[in-house]
């Protein structure tokens, strides 16, 4: 098994994030991420579709009972997660990682700033802020994280495609969440907290 805590491995992933060539704002300029398959509990099923890439988001949100919303910029994970001979292995350590180690918001461009998220309820908007295109996504499924953990965490879930530019996909995944859940429920005062996810972009 492959130490995904240790700090050396932290600091390879956070440096192949931060320090990788530059990416092109356009979703076609992503790292290929090769044959990844997301390890996906009951409730989540895996698209028909082929993976088009797959971001991390580090951003910030809120869920309580049936209220939820989000907002994150996403950093290209294929380039990481496609990497021999960590291949696959560190993808549910990464979202952690970025969490705790790469600030929100990044404030103007930076190379692996690809997209970003903003979700409100059972909608997913996603943007390329260089282009202006949108995808938007309704939610098809939700399920409480598949572990437990110490943690306070977003639920997984899966979207489908209604409007905007299907060349980022059609379904949309989100996985491995870490924070997004406030500690202490208060409806009539909502706390934001730190989160990170995957999101893996199907065609």
């Amino acid at each position: 098994m492959l130490p995904t805590s240790s700090p050396a491995i932290m600091l390879v992933l956070t440096l192949s994030l931060l320090l990788a060539p530059a990416l092109a704002r356009w979703v076609n300029d992503l790292c290929p991420p090769g044959p990844l398959v997301p390890s996906l509990p009951p409730g989540i099923a895996q698209p028909a579709g082929a993976l088009n890439f797959v971001v991390v988001a580090r951003g910030k949100g809120y869920q309580c009972a049936d209220v939820s919303w989000a907002r994150a910029n996403t950093y290209d994970a294929g380039c990481v997660l496609s990497q021999p001979p960590l291949y696959g292995a560190l993808a549910p350590a990464l979202p952690r990682l970025v969490r705790d180690h790469v600030a929100y918001p990044q404030i103007g461009a930076i190379p692996q700033l690809a997209l970003e998220l903003v979700e409100t309820g059972n909608q997913l908007t996603v943007t390329d802020p260089g282009t202006g295109f949108f995808l938007t996504l309704n939610i098809s499924a939700r399920i409480a994280p598949p572990r437990v953990t110490r943690e306070y965490d977003f639920a997984w879930a899966s979207f489908n495609a209604v409007d905007g530019d299907f060349d980022f996909g059609t379904e949309v995944l989100r996985t491995d969440t870490v924070g997004g859940v406030p500690r202490r429920c208060r409806p009539n005062r909502p706390v934001e907290a730190d989160y990170a996810a995957l999101y893996w972009f199907y065609k």
